[in-house]
């Protein structure tokens, strides 16, 4: 499995699966995700405002893009943000890179499971809870 650090704009990633970190929100996508949300024909939009995907800690959901880029988007949640430690500091970072390592092996084992050979994991300043790259 080759592994990708993505330095692109995530609707410019050209890989075969895409995977975004997402807490936990309620009846619409993150706007980080809107360009990719057009090209699966609102099918993000839809995810959210059903419930069928929330963000909660170990959710996922896949979606197939058409055009350049990632050919499959997975959301892995990583729950509420607001749940972890509040102190500010230290523990607060540590919790959120924790709940981030998290979702990116989980990203990882669906990739192995969709036998995508690589993934890119990104987690876009608005959806990492504060936490520093």
């Amino acid at each position: 499995m080759k592994y990708t650090l993505l330095a692109a704009t995530l609707e410019a990633a050209d890989v075969p699966l895409l995977a975004v970190a997402v807490p936990k929100r309620n009846a619409a996508p993150p706007p980080e995700l809107a360009p990719l949300d057009a090209r699966a024909g609102g099918v993000l939009g839809r995810l959210f405002a059903s419930g069928e995907f929330t963000g909660a800690r170990d959710e996922t959901a896949l979606a197939y893009l058409a055009g350049g880029g990632p050919a499959r988007l997975l959301l892995v949640g990583v729950g509420k943000y607001e749940d972890l430690p509040a102190d500010g500091g230290a523990a607060r970072e540590s919790a959120v890179r924790g709940a981030l390592r998290r979702a990116a092996a989980i990203a990882a084992r669906r990739a192995r499971a969709l036998g995508t050979g690589v993934v890119a994991f990104a987690a876009p300043p608005g959806l990492r809870g504060g936490a520093t790259a």
